[in-house]
């Protein structure tokens, strides 16, 4: 499941989230389908480790200017509402999936912390 993230919603899906987050910040345009299906089977893959969202549109110009996004389409994943890391450009399912198994299996995260997620 893709949660779609607005100004109602921020805080809670992402700042609070118990699991990390992946969220996509692409607008709507000529490759929108290709990511957003490829962010569809990433969620469903990785539905018990990762909470994956996509970004309302009407948000992204000030997203972008908050997190110093110098283009779209970007992927980030937050842990407790810090970002962790971020891919800049178009994502295949194999480079997406590098880009999360990178960053969940950090070796400088806390022992224990990833079970804390579930």
């Amino acid at each position: 499941m893709v949660t779609y993230i607005n100004n109602q919603n921020y805080t809670a899906e992402i700042d609070k989230a118990k699991k990390p987050v992946l969220l996509l910040c692409m607008p709507n345009g000529p490759d929108f389908s290709g990511q957003s299906i490829l962010l569809h089977q990433v969620a469903e893959k990785y539905k018990n480790t990762v909470k994956v969202c996509l970004l309302e549109e009407e948000l992204i110009n000030g997203f972008k200017q908050m997190l110093h996004i110098k283009g779209t389409p970007v992927y980030l994943l937050f842990v407790r509402g810090k970002e962790q890391g971020r891919m800049l450009g178009m994502a295949g399912q194999e480079q997406l999936i590098a880009f999360l198994s990178r960053h969940l299996s950090s070796p400088d995260r806390d022992a224990g912390e990833e079970a804390s997620w579930e």
